[in-house]
């Protein structure tokens, strides 16, 4: 005599096997992170990959103690209200996903950042072989980064296509003209968007 088989309780197995595959967070093969050491860790006198731009009049320096992850950060403070703007930045020279679009992400802790002056930015640049610029995009005049805040994620993200001339592309995290107070960078990502 054949047994009866119960298909119910294979069933359920079945579902809770598939289910995992459902609710997968694993990354998007389609995004490709484009900087080097985002998350600010590696390096020994110096991030490795981040550099400071010339010229301006702020502080800056790798920063152990207030980090979003890890234990490092990018710092840029000023103790006045006057000087130029002094950024942190990386270039992008290899591997430019030409025809796609690009968002710009940075985790930001302000510090005393003058509410009244023109704060903090973040912004990605693209170059064609002669160093001219094809394309900028930034957060300032567009979304204010100043006054006193714990680690909040902000973002830009490129209105079109990066075009067929582009050759370099440079990430830029600011502290701009004449602006006090300390900002502190960290989980720097610049991504493809889908």
């Amino acid at each position: 005599m054949m047994k009866k088989l119960n298909l119910i309780p294979l069933l359920a197995i079945s579902f809770l096997l598939y289910l995992p595959s459902c609710n997968d967070n694993s990354p998007d093969p389609d995004v490709i992170q484009l900087l080097i050491n985002s998350s600010v860790e590696a390096g020994n006198q110096q991030p490795n990959k981040w550099w400071v731009g010339p010229g301006g009049s702020h502080q800056t320096s790798w920063t152990n103690g207030h980090s979003f992850t890890g234990e490092k950060s990018l710092l840029i403070s000023s103790d006045n209200d006057v000087g130029e703007f002094t950024y942190w930045y990386q270039s992008v020279g290899e591997d430019i996903p030409i025809g796609r679009r690009l968002r710009l992400s940075s985790m930001i802790k302000l510090d005393n950042v003058d509410p009244n002056s023109d704060g903090v930015s973040i912004a990605v640049r693209g170059d064609d072989k002669d160093q001219q610029s094809v394309f900028f995009y930034t957060t300032q005049g567009d979304v204010p980064i100043r006054g006193n805040a714990d680690w909040e994620k902000y973002s830009i993200e490129m209105k079109s296509n990066i075009p067929d001339e582009v050759t370099r592309m440079w990430v830029f995290l600011i502290l701009l003209d004449n602006t006090q107070g300390k900002v502190y960078f960290d989980d720097i990502t610049l991504e493809t968007i889908n």
